[in-house]
């Protein structure tokens, strides 16, 4: 939820005490009572010029990003309401549900340039599933998006907005967007929206939402490779002909990204990136004493199309394009369960 109508200094100086941690492009800080995982300070650190990269924005000098408590979100009274999850307000970003709310991060990576509703939610929507390691899919009857282009975002439709924002990055990339969105201040009408946009994409918007509607025009040649986050990070190596990633998701472990307790049953996560360095059929063996999600996502081709896999325990063989891949854990660190993904090419 981006609220641009109050002042900066209100979040920056009515905030209480809290624990900071300053990284390259993040100041994250934290109310005294939350516990951050060893990885989550490193992880949005990188995130910020990951984001700036894939939105063709400037890397922000600082981020500000505040995780606090529901005491604290009193403090606050008037700018984060109870309903809300979180709140960006220019270059500083706070939340009151997750550790690392990815949709306010990539609304303060905007700083104070505004724009419609559709398009600021629609950017953190779109932006926040590449983060969090899911990709849209076309599905028949998606409803128009000019009917909520207008809409103010206590009412708007978000999973539309971010769909159509979606479409437009693929097919067009970040840079004309982020051009229409510094053009369009509301209030607005249809009109100027449709002029705008056709000043920016030399296309008439009918034109466009007629292709998004039919799933059509896509992942043509020349679209623009959207990748979820972590997906530049360094490869995990191979043991020979093995590849292995073991651990333990703890709070305490290197690259755990994710923090407790806040009232809220969240589930934290690790990261990291698979080549597969030739096409073929892979058994993909998941292990552990304890409950964890292990997905598997391609870092390439048309994110509108993904290639995605849910690891089931035990083994599971997939016929896999060459190229790398991120592979995301997730869990409750609190219960600390023990993981082992380990990859073979399958024996023909």
């Amino acid at each position: 939820m981006r609220w641009v109508v109050l002042a900066v200094g209100l979040l920056a100086g009515c905030l209480p005490e809290l624990v900071q941690h300053e990284g390259e492009h993040v100041l994250f800080e934290h109310s005294a009572s939350l516990r951050v995982c060893a990885g989550t300070v490193p992880y949005v650190d990188a995130l910020i010029p990951f984001l700036a990269a894939q939105m063709n924005v400037p890397v922000p000098e600082q981020i500000r990003y505040s995780w606090l408590t529901d005491a604290d979100r009193d403090v606050l009274h008037g700018a984060l309401t109870q309903s809300a999850g979180g709140v960006a307000i220019g270059y500083h970003a706070a939340s009151v549900s997750e550790p690392v709310f990815e949709h306010e991060l990539v609304h303060s990576m905007m700083g104070m340039n505004p724009s419609i509703p559709f398009l600021q939610e629609g950017l953190a929507v779109a932006y926040d599933a590449l983060v969090n390691g899911y990709w849209y899919f076309w599905q028949p009857d998606l409803p128009d998006p000019r009917t909520i282009m207008l809409d103010e975002a206590d009412v708007l439709n978000y999973g539309v907005a971010g769909s159509f924002v979606y479409f437009l990055l693929v097919r067009h990339g970040p840079q004309r967007f982020i051009e229409l969105y510094t053009r369009l201040i509301a209030p607005v009408r249809l009109e100027q929206i449709e002029r705008s946009f056709r000043k920016v994409y030399g296309v008439e918007l009918a034109d466009e939402v007629a292709l998004y509607l039919a799933g059509e025009g896509l992942c043509d040649a020349g679209y623009f490779e959207l990748l979820a986050a972590s997906c530049p990070a360094p490869v995990h190596p191979w043991q020979g002909e093995v590849w292995t990633f073991a651990d333990v998701l703890s709070c305490d472990a290197p690259g755990v990204v994710g923090g407790t307790p806040n009232g809220e049953n969240y589930s934290e996560f690790r990261v990291t990136t698979l080549e597969i360095p030739r096409d073929g059929t892979y058994d993909i063996l998941l292990t552990g004493d304890g409950e964890v999600d292990v997905f598997l996502l391609a870092c390439f081709g048309c994110s509108w199309q993904p290639t995605q896999y849910w690891l089931q325990p035990g083994t599971n063989t997939y016929a896999l394009p060459a190229g790398r891949y991120r592979v995301d854990v997730r869990g409750q660190a609190e219960a600390q369960p023990r993981f082992s993904v380990s990859v073979r090419e399958a024996e023909q």
